[in-house]
């Protein structure tokens, strides 16, 4: 699959990358759109990124293309739009079901 990717700070390339695989849990998605955001900015250009090489890209929408064998809420074909944070779920925002202010 083409991705753009984060080689390092404000190094972004336009890449041919393997096809990911769902894990048991997980569903994998085609993405149709997808839009560009004030953290993915920090994470190129000011030196935020996590770690490099990065996949650029969070939030998305599109459509399964595949899901792993525990998967049962979603099928090949769905359209789906993804939540692009991972909330830890316990902290009291978490649990006020408040995820986009998870202190994780």
């Amino acid at each position: 699959m083409q991705a753009l990717v984060l080689r390092a700070n404000r190094v972004l390339r336009y890449e041919q990358v393997p096809d990911p695989r769902p894990g048991p849990d997980e569903c994998l998605v085609a993405v149709r759109n997808c839009g560009v955001c004030n953290s993915d900015i920090y994470r190129a250009c000011a030196g935020r990124a996590y770690s490099y090489p990065l996949i650029m890209g969070h939030e998305f929408a599109g459509v399964v293309e595949e899901t792993g064998r525990e998967v049962r809420r979603f099928r090949r074909g769905d359209r789906v739009a993804v939540f692009p944070l991972i909330p830890c779920r316990s902290c009291a925002n978490c649990e006020s079901r408040c995820y986009a202010q998870c202190v994780a």
